[in-house]
């Protein structure tokens, strides 16, 4: 030691400035970071969503009046009567839908007759229930014919004609006779409705 010096043991700095030195103040906690943080970004995130939502509304009201706009240019009276006119159009659709043609009867009794075989007399019954689902469906076509074969063996070939026939649902013959060398008989024949249909 110097001489003259004085020794204390009082230091000469205050003690609060010691700890200072040693221990930094912490500041801000990292909870308190987070927290706003979190505000900031809740914060920004509404003000996009009301920017968002000003937007779209702004559109929707911008396509109303848009469509307003187009509403007012047809003309109702116009419009009413293409209403009408589209009803007319559903109902003839469905009358030609629904529309039989005879003539297909004569196009299948062609296709499904032998040749030895001849009709003398004929008449067909179309009955329909109420509510066919389908055109053609519930429909019983019905035809009872007159005629007469050369004989019995080609009455069998006309038979077996009709069994192979998709045309035909179902057929019986009855009244048999000889007459002049030939069989005269009856035949009811149920065929396909869809053949008085037009496709």
């Amino acid at each position: 030691m110097e001489p003259g010096s004085k020794l204390s043991f009082i230091p000469k700095k205050s003690s609060r400035e010691g700890f200072k030195t040693i221990y930094k103040e912490a500041g801000l906690g990292l909870l308190v970071k987070v927290s706003i943080f979190l505000f900031v970004v809740s914060v920004a995130g509404y003000g996009a969503a009301f920017l968002y939502q000003k937007s779209i509304s702004r559109e929707i009201n911008d396509l109303t009046t848009s469509l307003d706009r187009a509403k007012s240019a047809f003309d109702p009276s116009l419009i009413s009567q293409m209403e009408n006119l589209m009803g007319s159009i559903s109902f003839a659709k469905e009358l030609l839908n629904n529309h039989i043609y005879p003539s297909g009867i004569f196009d299948a009794l062609q296709t499904i007759t032998h040749e030895k075989v001849r009709f003398t007399n004929f008449s067909f019954r179309d009955t329909q229930s109420a509510t066919p689902s389908v055109a053609g469906e519930g429909r019983d076509l019905t035809i009872f014919l007159n005629g007469s074969a050369e004989s019995y063996r080609v009455l069998a070939e006309q038979s077996k004609i009709f069994e192979e026939s998709d045309l035909v649902k179902t057929f019986s013959f009855s009244g048999f006779q000889l007459q002049e060398g030939e069989i005269v008989f009856s035949l009811n024949l149920s065929l396909d409705p869809n053949i008085l249909l037009r496709n």
